[in-house]
């Protein structure tokens, strides 16, 4: 996807897709630009997929994360008990 960023950072339009003044000064064969526009649809789903994808990895890994988070605290919580009841019992 940052390549097509490039591409149309540089050229002001989408690669194999006219610019508005071609289309303006030579036309368009509308069969022609049905299939560009078609094949456009199809790149941007397939991106769609793979960012559907990703997002999806990605909470999972972040749930994963959380959870151990989670556990991490509650391991420290009940260090922070046991020292507070060794302690306890030094003063005594």
């Amino acid at each position: 996807m940052t390549e097509v960023a490039s591409l149309i950072k540089e050229h002001h339009h989408l690669p194999e897709i006219p610019t508005e003044t071609e289309v303006q000064q030579k036309g368009v064969s509308l069969g022609e630009m049905q299939v560009k526009l078609l094949a456009k649809i199809e790149e941007l789903t397939l991106h769609m997929i793979a960012a559907e994808d990703r997002s999806a990895r990605l909470e999972r890994q972040n749930q994963e994360v959380r959870d151990r988070f989670d556990q991490i605290e509650r391991q420290n919580r009940e260090l922070a008990r046991r020292m507070a009841v060794l302690e306890t019992i030094e003063r005594e």
